[in-house]
């Protein structure tokens, strides 16, 4: 009865292990080439050591493995572009599906969700740079708030003069 039972949980365990293991690796799409990962904690033994120039460790990860490869990391997959044009790519010509923040915890909690730095890629994200852009984003269009700007310093200037021990109220108006 015993053996009956430990051979059905067996055959469950390989069965979930099974499809586990095959659904997983449909869900991620494949990687680029890089060292063997270890199981748990993947490839944590090739990142490089502490006081290595950093930049001459993935050089040679590049000569070993193409100029795009890839690590896991305690499950975190990294992967490395050692050639700028790839990099220019991704950043230039293609930011609208890279350029999304991560999720901010702590933001969603405080009532910060909605500060433009805290925001996801949407198009209320895009919208609202473009709006930025046009209203400070060159030199022409911030040369309007000089003088505004002038007076200010002034006011804040005098206000540390006057009060120096309140350096941080005076920084907060």
């Amino acid at each position: 009865m015993l053996s009956a039972l430990l051979a059905a949980l067996l055959l469950l365990l390989a069965g979930y292990l099974t499809t586990t293991t095959l659904t997983s690796r449909k869900k991620h799409p494949p990687l680029p080439p890089g060292p063997p990962r270890q199981p748990i904690i993947g490839n944590l033994s090739d990142l490089p050591r502490p006081g290595q120039q950093d930049w001459k460790h993935w050089l040679k990860h590049k000569e070993l493995y193409g100029p795009i490869s890839s690590l896991s990391v305690l499950g975190q997959t990294i992967i490395i572009l050692n050639e700028a044009r790839h990099a220019v790519e991704l950043l230039e010509k293609r930011s609208a599906i890279y350029s999304s923040r991560p999720q901010q915890n702590f933001a969603e909690m405080s009532g910060w969700h909605n500060v433009l730095g805290s925001v996801k890629s949407t198009e209320r994200l895009r919208a609202t740079r473009k709006n930025l852009h046009q209203e400070i984003g060159s030199n022409k269009s911030v040369a309007r708030f000089d003088a505004v700007q002038t007076a200010e310093v002034g006011r804040f200037l005098m206000r540390v003069l006057e009060a120096p021990g309140r350096l941080m109220e005076h920084i907060r108006k």
